[in-house]
């Protein structure tokens, strides 16, 4: 124990059935502490040491040094490299001088990316999602970088802590632990809205089927069905490959069609593709096409002459910008997510009673989302964060001599369980909606947690069929739970607004189940 503090020249001078004498002579720390290489620089390599100049030398601290040494030395790529140190005591006082010599030798290439404990991706997969070049050095990349960009590519449940081996004929191998997920995931989301304004209860729910990596190469494929209050539904299948063509580009296309009782249609079809920027950045570019369908109620004439819902068409270009820097996918307990979609287009509306000739004109959409996490003392975690989405049309006149004007089958539906937290399902309408919203969350362990929430929404609608356009301000709050049962995941959520009594509140039971 004495030698550990520094006291080298400790010696036991007698003992005795009630006492030990010893007599610890000066203390002796470390005079001076070298790390020579042959060729490389050594900037960095002592990072985090417990031996350091003017501390006592502890054996088991230099050992996990110079195994740290090691390991920071293969992943520059050399994973042959000797390391040989050298101790001596000198001087008055005496202090130790510690030279560690690094024998680097030759930079050796990986040839090998092995996933373990997954079975679902080919080694081609991993090589991709690890971002590391096979047949190269390894040059400085980092194992927390290699397993941030794993982590990334959404093919597994978690990800460990990658090292470094030899096969059995020699070659380098690059070893990830991962924890495969389900194959794929069914959710199910059912709400109950309370009675409103002589209305009954309604039921709201959706759906979601998703098949992850079907063909071992970390390809997704899901569908979704939505059911929201009325006679209101929504229907999308997506598509999404990482690699297209085994090249560094990740391609994804999406349809939605959505019906609105009597009032509308709406069919969307996007397709984007991007490439990652780093292990926490994604960018793409993005075509989209919409068109709209007035249905019997949206083709009546409203007040300004004009249908209540215009036959449209649209096309759009964009680019989307995605960071994820958080610590877990199902529950963060640190980090920053941040997604923009910026869109530039050109859409073109039917000829109507008012309009004889077809309108067309420039539009614009930004939709914006952030989220922070910040564990804030125990196990509770607080959760901030920020949506917006926004349509900007052209101003000017349209082909009938009137202003350009906003149209109902155009417009973002706003409200519930994923958007603004207290209100019934899309039952907002807008073209600038948005929403700052804070959680205090409390781990249960694992990815549960217990939460309360607050939600402060502003929603602004235009002039509609010749009635004023109105901004508002719409706070709502509520208290849930997500929790890891045995079917699944669980997320439940109780949520109010000012308007509504404590007993009304609008529930939500979400359940994600693995197949």
């Amino acid at each position: 124990m004495l030698a550990r503090q520094g006291y080298a020249f400790a010696r036991v001078d007698s003992i005795t059935p009630e006492a030990i004498h010893v007599t610890p002579g000066p203390r002796v720390l470390v005079r001076s502490l070298a790390l020579i290489a042959d060729s490389i620089s050594t900037d960095g390599l002592q990072t985090g040491w417990a031996t350091r100049e003017g501390a006592p030398l502890a054996p088991e601290a230099l050992a996990a040094d110079l195994e740290r040494l090691a390991e920071a030395l293969r992943w520059r790529g050399y994973a042959d490299a000797r390391i040989e140190p050298l101790a001596g005591v000198a001087g008055t006082p005496p202090g130790y001088e510690v030279t560690i010599r690094v024998r680097e030798g030759r930079r050796e290439p990986i040839g090998r990316v092995a996933i373990t404990g997954g079975s679902r991706v080919t080694d081609r997969f991993a090589a991709r999602a690890s971002g590391v070049r096979l047949g190269a050095p390894l040059d400085g990349i980092t194992p927390e970088a290699v397993r941030r960009s794993v982590r990334a590519s959404g093919a597994f449940a978690a990800v460990g802590q990658p090292t470094l081996a030899r096969d059995a004929d020699g070659t380098l191998v690059l070893q990830i632990p991962v924890e495969s997920g389900p194959p794929g995931r069914a959710d199910v989301v059912l709400g109950y809205l309370p009675p409103a304004a002589g209305q009954s209860g309604q039921v709201v729910g959706s759906g979601r089927v998703e098949l992850l990596g079907p063909f071992g190469g970390g390809r997704a494929l899901s569908l979704s069905l939505d059911r929201n209050p009325g006679l209101a539904s929504r229907f999308s299948a997506s598509a999404r490959d990482p690699f297209v063509f085994g090249l560094p580009l990740a391609a994804a296309v999406a349809f939605e069609g959505e019906s609105r009782d009597s009032t509308y249609n709406r069919q969307r079809l996007r397709g984007e593709v991007g490439a990652r920027l780093g292990a926490s950045v994604r960018a793409a570019l993005t075509l989209a096409g919409e068109s709209v369908q007035p249905g019997r109620a949206g083709a009546r004439i409203g007040l300004d002459g004009l249908p209540r819902v215009r036959r449209s068409s649209a096309g759009f270009v964009g680019v989307a910008l995605r960071y994820d820097d958080t610590d877990a996918p199902l529950a963060p307990r640190r980090g920053l997510q941040i997604a923009t979609l910026v869109e530039q287009g050109v859409r073109t509306r039917g000829a109507a009673p008012e309009a004889p000739t077809p309108t067309r004109f420039s539009q614009q959409r930004l939709d914006v989302s952030a989220r922070g996490y910040l564990p804030l003392a125990g196990r509770l975690v607080g959760a901030a964060g920020a949506d917006a989405q926004l349509i900007l049309n052209a101003r000017g006149l349209d082909s009938g001599g009137g202003l350009i004007g906003a149209d109902e089958g155009e417009l973002i539906r706003y409200g519930g369980a994923t958007s603004l937290r207290g209100y019934d399902e899309d039952a907002l309408l807008g073209d600038a909606v948005g929403r700052l919203l804070a959680e205090a969350r409390f781990l249960l362990g694992g990815d549960a947690f217990a939460f309360a929430f607050g939600d402060l929404g502003v929603v602004r609608r235009p002039p509609l069929a010749g009635e004023p356009g109105e901004t508002r301000v719409l706070p709502g709050y509520g208290l849930g739970a997500q929790l890891d049962t045995g079917l699944g995941l669980v997320r439940l959520t109780y949520a109010l607004n000012p308007d509504l009594p404590a007993a009304r509140g609008k529930v939500h039971i979400g359940l994600g189940v693995g197949l």
